[in-house]
């Protein structure tokens, strides 16, 4: 699940440094890439539904589901939908520098920017990359589907629900200017199975320079759940 007006297209070095045993699917939002033509999500709930279903209706094997910043936030909603099918449920959730559904939202105040301020900030977190930014047709294109997200994140309200029964980890950015440990670390309270925190190098963007790492994290991790549930 991709941040704030991210593409599928960013987690492509994953796919080709994937070990044989880990298949990874990118979720396409509407808004952007192979849905440019359909209009942005406005609505969470809504959004995690169709999510959740595409995932139930296309897969019978074991999974996890991961999130970054706000796709975080969604993975978590995708996550709470499926984690009610028994065997169906995933085998984990990885929430990335994202802090937990009810905290305050310190992107809150990035929405009322004007254009060239939004696309400053998010270039000096990392979210967008030099070739995209210094493309005016390219970032024409691009922040439309930013500031669909950062509504979207404006109007999520929090559930009153359960905790998951799936485990949760936690991941992070030593150097983030938006999402400190500590704040992770309250994620613990979404589950009523393991809980783990891991912080690596860098900022909020950290899962760029760190691609090797956090697939061996994911290959380990899974493999604890699939001998925790055997």
């Amino acid at each position: 699940m991709p941040h704030a007006g991210g593409m599928a297209s960013a987690y492509r070095p994953w796919a080709m440094r994937a070990g044989p045993d880990l298949e990874l699917w990118c979720a396409v939002l509407p808004g952007r890439g192979s849905r440019a033509a359909e209009r942005t999500a406005s609505h969470m709930p809504t959004l995690a539904d169709e999510l959740a279903h595409a995932i139930r209706s296309r897969t019978d094997k074991p999974y996890a589901l991961f999130g970054h910043s706000m796709g975080a936030l969604l993975a978590y909603e995708v996550a709470r939908r499926l984690d009610a099918r028994g065997p169906g449920r995933p085998r984990g959730l990885f929430v990335s520098s994202a802090p937990c559904p009810d905290a305050p939202r310190s992107t809150l105040r990035l929405k009322g920017l004007p254009d060239a301020d939004l696309i400053r900030c998010f270039r000096q977190l990392g979210g967008i990359p030099a070739v995209v930014a210094e493309n005016p047709e390219a970032m024409a294109a691009a922040l439309p589907a930013l500031r669909a997200d950062l509504e979207l994140m404006q109007t999520y309200q929090p559930p009153v629900v359960r905790p998951l029964e799936c485990p949760i980890t936690a991941l992070g950015g030593l150097d983030d200017p938006m999402v400190a440990p500590p704040a992770l670390a309250e994620w613990r309270r979404w589950t009523r199975a393991s809980f783990k925190l891991r912080m690596l190098p860098g900022d909020h963007f950290y899962l760029q320079a760190n691609t090797t790492t956090l697939l061996a994290l994911f290959e380990s991790e899974l493999g604890v759940h699939r001998c925790d549930v055997s």
